[in-house]
């Protein structure tokens, strides 16, 4: 009897044991008979029901008394094929919550209680999270599907182990000309160019072996009409888990009319370039023509102008004869200029002109072009005006001459060209900066040549700066003298502009950049015997001081250092002297004295500097 009822009891604790534990389950676990009243239920499932009816449930409820009717059919469905001994699963989803969760219900017919009747044992896993990835993976297929077959790139899909074509879209089909059945017949080594074959390999060798996560390369492939087709490839792998290739996808960019294209401008670049050598051999030869030809016309002209200066001094000659010898004369005078300036014209064309820089007075050349036309100015009653703005430095560091000899055709021409009136030559500051590389101002300067005089047509002034055009009516003149300064100007750095109007004038003018001196003494010339014997002169005595402080130094500076200042390499020069540690308070006076030369510009000093340093002992 005891015996009994500890088994009673066993049986009683077990069962609380295992109510509790499925009160718990995060499952829905409920009981019914076969009329569909609730025998038991766990707390789960009082949650899932209240959410779907608003109403609380109790043992001996019927099911269906609150069931929605949305839901009524299906659950009316699923107990009456259980009750006809049909156990099933499935899964449905249902609202619970306002959110949408997916449930896979088992039901089965059990015998429940002591009376052994029928009823129903209902167990429900929520499976929301799965059903929801199932979906996420099947909406991203659907997605690399459509991009898969919609795809105006070609995509395909290689098996990693025997490189097979395994899949493609219809682009990639359409471009090598094969259907999506023939292609996956064949591997990947069979449509590629085979001198491209061993320049892939390593590539996809070092992508399965998961050292690179893809590569792009440009590739041959090779068409079922055995076209070759140009493609841009970029390829990556699809992996398992445990990282080992099994597929590998490949998109391509069929480029073939792009490399054409490239090719033939290849092929273009080529021609044009033999033809720019074509052309400048040929333009070299034009300039070697006229340059010797000029050379050789210069010699018998010098001959024929010097005879008849001889005969046109002779005072026995009758005025008739005198006439026709100063025609003569005046001629080979103009011939002698058309064979200066086409020598002028072929050394500029050919490069053979560098600039000279030097320092001098720009009120002295002024003045002497003033000086040359003064006695032409007179005899034709013109009025020679010359302005020169006070701003503009004193001295200035250009090429002298060819200055001059840009202002002479500029001013010539006006005074040309103007029978009677005035030509005003003016020089203007139009700005001043500091050059940060230089340390030092640069000026920029206007020249400007104005005459009152006949003007030029509107249809020539475009062609004025050609050569061997005459803008103004048919002349006494070569035609080459503004094309000389035109290009003269230009390798000074500036440009020659013109207005003009008919009957009203002209005005040529440019503008270029300039460096100034400092003080008039730097362009005073020294001798070598002077600088060797005036050691009282302050700039020879500052060279003196600087120089042992320069033999002192590492001969590779020092070296450096000479060689700056021999090519006037200033930028340079100032580089190489910031970094000098100069050893004490002497030394670094020097330096910075050799600096404060070097920052003026001045002529005179860097010219002490050179030469001494040209008399440095080879020891050093």
């Amino acid at each position: 009897m005891n015996s009994s009822k500890h088994i009673q009891h066993r049986v009683s604790e077990t069962s609380n044991i295992l109510g509790n534990f499925l009160q718990y389950l995060p499952d829905l676990i409920w009981l019914v008979d076969t009329d569909c009243n609730l025998l038991a239920f766990n707390r789960r499932f009082q949650v899932y029901y209240h959410s779907i009816t608003g109403k609380k449930i109790k043992k001996g409820m019927n099911f269906f008394e609150y069931i929605p009717e949305k839901y009524y059919r299906f659950w009316k469905s699923i107990f009456q094929k259980s009750i006809n001994n049909q156990n099933f699963s499935t899964e449905q989803s249902f609202k619970v919550l306002n959110s949408k969760y997916f449930f896979e219900l088992t039901v089965n017919k059990v015998k429940s209680g002591f009376q052994e009747r029928d009823g129903l044992l209902v167990y429900g896993r929520d499976i929301t999270k799965r059903k929801l990835y199932e979906e996420k993976l099947i909406n991203s297929e659907k997605k690399f599907r459509k991009l898969f077959e919609e795809s105006p790139l070609g995509i395909g899909i290689v098996c990693s182990d025997t490189y097979k074509i395994v899949d493609s879209n219809k682009s990639l089909t359409s471009m090598l000309e094969y259907s999506l059945e023939e292609l996956k017949n064949l591997s990947v080594v069979e449509i590629t160019h085979p001198e491209d074959i061993s320049k892939e390999w390593d590539f996809v060798n070092k992508l399965q072996n998961g050292e690179i996560p893809s590569y792009t390369i440009e590739k041959r492939f090779i068409t079922k009409s055995k076209k070759t087709l140009w493609a841009k490839l970029t390829s990556t792998a699809i992996k398992t888990e445990e990282g080992k290739s099994i597929y590998g996808i490949g998109i391509v960019e069929n480029i073939t009319e792009q490399k054409s294209t490239f090719n033939s401008l290849l092929k273009s670049q080529e021609n044009l370039k033999l033809a720019i050598t074509e052309a400048e051999n040929a333009n070299q030869a034009k300039i070697s023509f006229l340059s010797n030809i000029s050379h050789e016309l210069r010699t018998p002209i010098n001959s024929i102008i010097g005879f008849t200066e001889l005969i046109n001094s002779d005072e026995r000659l009758p005025a008739d004869l005198k006439k026709f010898s100063e025609a003569l004369l005046n001629n080979g005078n103009h011939l002698i200029d058309l064979t200066n300036d086409l020598i002028d014209l072929s050394k500029i064309e050919a490069g053979k002109i560098e600039l000279k820089e030097e320092a001098f007075y720009l009120e002295h050349l002024i003045n002497s072009i003033k000086d040359m036309f003064f006695l032409e100015c007179e005899k034709r009653g013109i009025n020679l005006s010359l302005n020169l703005s006070e701003k503009i430095p004193k001295i200035i560091l250009s090429d002298k001459n060819r200055l001059k000899q840009v202002l002479i055709n500029l001013v010539g021409n006006a005074i040309k060209f103007t029978p009677q009136g005035k030509v005003d030559l003016s020089v203007k500051l139009i700005s001043e900066n500091r050059n940060k590389f230089l340390n030092r101002k640069i000026y920029k300067l206007r020249f400007e040549v104005k005459d009152n005089g006949q003007g030029i047509p509107e249809d020539k002034v475009q062609t004025i700066f050609q050569p061997f055009e005459q803008g103004r009516f048919n002349k006494v003149g070569s035609g080459l003298g503004l094309s000389i300064s035109a290009l003269l100007v230009k390798m000074m750095g500036g440009e020659i502009n013109i207005w003009s109007k008919e009957n009203l004038g002209t005005c040529f003018w440019f503008e270029i950049f300039i460096k100034a001196l400092s003080s008039v003494q730097t362009i005073n010339p020294i001798t070598k015997d002077e600088n060797q014997e005036n050691t009282t002169h302050l700039p020879v005595r500052k060279v003196k001081e600087i120089l042992p402080t320069l033999y002192s130094l590492p001969y590779t500076v020092f070296k450096a250092i000479k060689e700056s200042i021999e090519v006037q390499d200033f930028q340079k020069l100032h580089t190489i002297l910031n970094e000098i540690q100069p050893s004490n308070n002497k030394d670094c006076k020097n330096i910075d004295c050799l600096k404060e030369i070097i920052d003026d510009y001045d002529y005179y000093m860097i010219k002490l500097l050179s030469d001494s340093l040209e008399n440095l002992p080879s020891t050093l």
